[in-house]
Order: structure tokens, then C-alpha cells, then sequence
């Protein structure tokens, strides 16, 4: 596990203006209200789409975009729309912004995924987690520069470069002991870098994005050094074990619950001396309910499941999974 940590002021400008923050300040409180109507903030808060040019610089997405514009659906639709731009109305369409109950759309939805299903993944997830595409939208870039300008932000810049001092040094003394856990666990080789966008800990962020890319930023990690390794382990694990477009929505939720034992649990035990199983998100809570068991045996010795490696485990886990619900279904 390799974790280069990063402080940008772009990225920190905009985690901290994409929501309310922990113990906001009145002064921070009062630059967001100034900037409730502008275009840009909206955009950054998800109530305004980017600008289509944004979404076309993915070629896949481009791509998906044109046939669904040469479509006739597409065409009847929108001489209902006249005079918006037709990428703007044909994203919004592609990724429900504007929702049309028509089953030929839908048809034409599902023909469209499957050719092009890495382009509309990617359609899907541009409004969502990746900071790099907002700021590729220029109404975004404006808002961003001007924040930057203001003494709230550079106030907040320096306490965010005094927590990420403390995250890395505490990194930088635990990471053998982690490393090696990860080994235990693992049971594969691993050499995944990630990059850690530090922001600052009251915007309590904490997810993986884009090409091996963290974002993390806790209060809780300031009186307890070890939540900033539990939960970017945690991160650094949905990078080395990512969801993919093969897998199942059994697949994820799978996926997902191991990782929480694997950091939110065993690596919080070892490093707090105490855990529970109840630490994480609650609708995975049935699933590591079932997983308990199978974990027991994958991280004891001499069974067969003890002999495979965590991409083997998660797949058994899933199969188990289906099995046992499968035969629930039949039996009612």
C-alpha cells in the first residue's frame, strides 16, 4: 500500500464549497449565500449541469452521444426542447437528468449501453465524485479562483497543510505494520499507489475516484490518528479492489462488506484494540451478517478457504451468496 499525499488548492477550494462543513464558520457561511445564484456554484452543488463540452472531451461518451442524436427518438423528443443546445438536451436525457417514460427510449437506453457501456458508465459518473471534470467547466474554474482569493480560504488552507502533516507523518510511522497486515489478509502481491487528495478534516470526505485517486479529509481523525488509517486503507482496498462493469450489484455489496472487515474491522482492532462489527454502512450490515462466518475461516489456517486469496474469497463469497438466497426463493 502506497499512499502520496497531496494537498491542491483547486481540489480544497472545491470540497469545501461543495457542502456544508462540519463547524462551519459564519464567514464561510456567508460567501456561500453570496454565491447562491451564480451558475458556477450551482454546478458544484449539483444543481446545474456542466457544460456538454465537458462530457465530449471522453470520446466514448462522444460516441454514445452522436448515435443517440441521429436516433428519430431522439428527434421527436426534441422538437419539444427547441432551442436548447441538442448535446445538453441529449446528455440530460442519456443520464435521466430529464426523465421521458417512453418504452421505445428505453429500448433504445438498453441498446445504447450495451454498445457503448464504458462511455455511459462514464456519462453517469461525471456529475458524481471526480473533481478533475468540474474543473474542467469554466463556470466552475471562476467560482474556484475567486474563493481562492478570499481570507476564509487561505484561513482553511493553512489549518488543511497542518493536517496533512499530521496524516502523513502518522502514515509514514505505521505503514510497515499496515503493509504487513495487508499482506496477512490479502494474501496476494500488491504494488498499488494511490494518490491522497488531502482536504480539510470539517468537510469530513473520504471516497476513491478516477485513476487511483483518494479524497480524505475527517475531523475524527484529528484526536484519533488511527480513523485517518483505518478509512484510508479503506479507500486504498476500492482501489486495489475495484467494482467493475462485470460485476453483479451482489458482486458490489460483497465486495463492499469485505472491505469494511478487512479495514473498518480487523485493521481497526489491531490498531484500537477493540472493534465491532456494527462500525460501517448499514445496508451492508446483512452481508457481512452472512460473510462472518466464511471470514473466520478465510483469516484461520488449514480449511480450504483459508487457502485462497481475497479476489478468490469474494468471488466464493458471491456464489454462496446467490446459492443460499436462490434456494430461499425456491423453497417459498
Amino acid at each position: 500500500m502506497k499512499l502520496d499525499f497531496i494537498l491542491d488548492e483547486d481540489y480544497l477550494a472545491f470540497f469545501i464549497l461543495q457542502k456544508k462543513m462540519y463547524n462551519e464558520s459564519k464567514e464561510l457561511e456567508e460567501i456561500k449565500a453570496k454565491l447562491d445564484s451564480d451558475l458556477g456554484y450551482k454546478k458544484i452543488l449539483g444543481e446545474e449541469s456542466l457544460n456538454p463540452i465537458v462530457y465530449l472531451k471522453d470520446d466514448n461518451i462522444k460516441k454514445l452521444v452522436d448515435e443517440f442524436m441521429s436516433t428519430s427518438k431522439f428527434n421527436e423528443i426534441y422538437k419539444l426542447y427547441e432551442g436548447k443546445n441538442k448535446e445538453s438536451l441529449a446528455i440530460a436525457i442519456l443520464n435521466n437528468t430529464i426523465f421521458i417514460e417512453d418504452n421505445e427510449l428505453f429500448d433504445i437506453k438498453n441498446d445504447l449501453w450495451d454498445k457503448y457501456t464504458d462511455g455511459y458508465s462514464a456519462l453517469l459518473s461525471m456529475n458524481s465524485f471526480n473533481v478533475s471534470t468540474f474543473l474542467l467547466d469554466e463556470d466552475v474554474k471562476r467560482v474556484i479562483n475567486n474563493f481562492k482569493n478570499t481570507d476564509e480560504f487561505k484561513k482553511l488552507y493553512k489549518e488543511t497543510k497542518l493536517y496533512l502533516e499530521s496524516v502523513k507523518k502518522y502514515w509514514q510511522n505505521n505503514k510497515e505494520k499496515i503493509n504487513d497486515y495487508l499482506k496477512s489478509i490479502l494474501k496476494m502481491s500488491f504494488n498499488k499507489e494511490v494518490v491522497v487528495y488531502i482536504t480539510h478534516p470539517n468537510t469530513c470526505e473520504g471516497y476513491s475516484f478516477g485513476d487511483n485517486k483518494i479524497v480524505w479529509g475527517h475531523y475524527k481523525g484529528i484526536n484519533n490518528p488511527n480513523y485517518n488509517l483505518i478509512y484510508l486503507t479503506h479507500e486504498w482496498l476500492h482501489s486495489l479492489l475495484p467494482f467493475t462493469s462485470e460485476d453483479t450489484e451482489i458482486d458490489c455489496y460483497i465486495k463492499h462488506a469485505i472491505i469494511e472487515l478487512i479495514a473498518d474491522y480487523e485493521l481497526c482492532s489491531m490498531l484500537e484494540g477493540n472493534s465491532t462489527l456494527s462500525v460501517g454502512h448499514s445496508y451492508l450490515g446483512e452481508y457481512k451478517k452472512f460473510l462472518y462466518p466464511y471470514w473466520l475461516k478465510y483469516i484461520d489456517h488449514d480449511n480450504n478457504i483459508s487457502d485462497m486469496n481475497i479476489e478468490e474469497f469474494i468471488k466464493y463469497c458471491s456464489e454462496r451468496y446467490l446459492k443460499i438466497v436462490n434456494c430461499d426463493v425456491t423453497r417459498k
